[in-house]
C-alpha cells in the first residue's frame, strides 16, 4: 500500500492532477472500480468466518499477491486520490518543487506511512499476546 500512495505523490508532483482534468471521464471509471473493489472486499470480510481459524488467510507463498493487493487498493482508492490530485496542490506549490524537494516528499511520506500503519501493527500484535491469543 506504500508503494501505492508513493505513486500518487509521485503522479501528482509531475503534474497528473493536469492529466485528470483532461481525462476526467477515465479517472473517474477508475474511481468507481476502486470503489466497487473496496465494497467487494468489505461485503468479504462482513461475511467471512467469525474465527480466524477458519478464515481465509493468504498463503505464505504469496508475497506477489499481496503486494499488487495492497498495491491496487491504493491506487483505487478514491480517498488517497483525492488528496493527492487535489488536496497535495493547495498545500505545496508543486511547480517549485526541485529534485531534492521531490526526493524529501517521497521519503518524508514513505517514513510518516512507514511508522503509523508499523505502530498499529505493534499494537494490535501487543493486543493480542496479553489476551493470550495466537499471532496471525
Amino acid at each position: 500500500m506504500w508503494f501505492g500512495e508513493a505513486l500518487w505523490l509521485i503522479a501528482a508532483v509531475l503534474g497528473l492532477g493536469f492529466v485528470v482534468e483532461k481525462f476526467f471521464l477515465a479517472f473517474a471509471i477508475i474511481k468507481f472500480c476502486g470503489v466497487a473493489y473496496l465494497a467487494y472486499l468489505a461485503w468479504k470480510l462482513w461475511n467471512a468466518p467469525s474465527s480466524i481459524a477458519q478464515a481465509d488467510l493468504p498463503e505464505e507463498g504469496s508475497a506477489l499477491r499481496l503486494f499488487l493487493t495492497g498495491t491496487a487498493l491504493s491506487l483505487g482508492n478514491p480517498k488517497i486520490m483525492v488528496f493527492y490530485l487535489a488536496l497535495l496542490p493547495s498545500i505545496i506549490d508543486l511547480r517549485t518543487v526541485s529534485s531534492l524537494g521531490f526526493v524529501e516528499l517521497v521519503t518524508t511520506a514513505l517514513s510518516v506511512m512507514m511508522t503509523v500503519d508499523l505502530a498499529w501493527a505493534f499494537t494490535a500484535s501487543w493486543g493480542l499476546k496479553i489476551r493470550g491469543l495466537p499471532d496471525i
